[in-house]
């Protein structure tokens, strides 16, 4: 997690320290929850991921050329989120 943040932060360090807080406060949120039940949502997730693309973009996931667009992807979504994309 920290490697990806200091990669967050050489892209842009206020993004970076944003995405810091917020794989903090998944973190915190997420240890209560069982493996089995963590395992279940990841992989529901990625799921809904790929239905998506295909159904209502009708393209592949970007990651599919780049692997660096799986670390961008979660940077890119907080941006949105926060006004900045």
């Amino acid at each position: 997690m920290l490697a990806v943040v200091a990669y967050y932060m050489k892209l842009d360090v206020s993004l970076g320290l944003l995405m810091l807080v917020v794989f903090a406060v998944l973190n915190v949120a997420g240890r209560p929850i069982p493996l089995a039940w963590g395992a279940a949502l990841f992989v529901l997730g990625w799921a809904l991921q790929f239905l998506g693309h295909s159904i209502y973009e009708k393209r592949s996931p970007a990651f599919y050329k780049n692997l660096l667009h799986l670390l961008v992807g979660p940077l890119w979504i907080t941006a949105k989120a926060v006004g900045r994309a």
